[in-house]
């Protein structure tokens, strides 16, 4: 996100809150689904939105592997199928709710910025794009990254 020019006027009735101003602090160059600017009241400071198509909402159960392999095979299978039901009940519901709150940024006047998905997949074909992702999941994450997008693909 970018921050855009804050209009005040000299009575002071249009000064942002001091919440937004923060929230600008804390929110730029983050990527957030769009309940978080609204929430956090950016659209007071804050004259445009760059949805970046990051992850939407990325929760996780994170299980020692040596805790995980201990538990018996039926246990494991209850919490895959539990994960699986969870993914498939509440992903439609989380893309409800970001179109949601996109909406009441819209309304409130912020501008959001789209992308065309041809222009990320230009900028993920990218051989340095590429090559950094793959640094990126070898150097740092042991492989995870390369985990999460397989899942996120479904």
């Amino acid at each position: 996100m970018q921050c855009g020019p804050v209009a005040v006027l000299t009575d002071g009735s249009d000064l942002p809150s001091a919440a937004a101003l923060a929230a600008v602090r804390r929110q730029r160059g983050r990527e957030v689904p769009g309940s978080t600017p609204y929430g956090e009241s950016l659209q007071e400071v804050q004259e445009y939105l760059a949805c970046t198509n990051h992850v939407l909402y990325c929760n996780q159960i994170c299980i020692n592997k040596e805790v995980w392999d201990s538990l018996d095979p039926a246990y494991q299978a209850a919490v895959e199928q539990a994960a699986s039901e969870a993914v498939a009940y509440v992903r439609p519901l989380l893309g409800e709710v970001d179109k949601y709150h996109k909406q009441k940024l819209e309304e409130s006047g912020m501008k959001l910025i789209e992308y065309d998905p041809a222009f990320y997949e230009s900028v993920l074909a990218l051989d340095g794009v590429q090559a950094l992702y793959e640094a990126i999941d070898n150097d740092q994450s042991h492989g995870l990254g390369t985990l999460l997008v397989r899942e996120l693909n479904g």
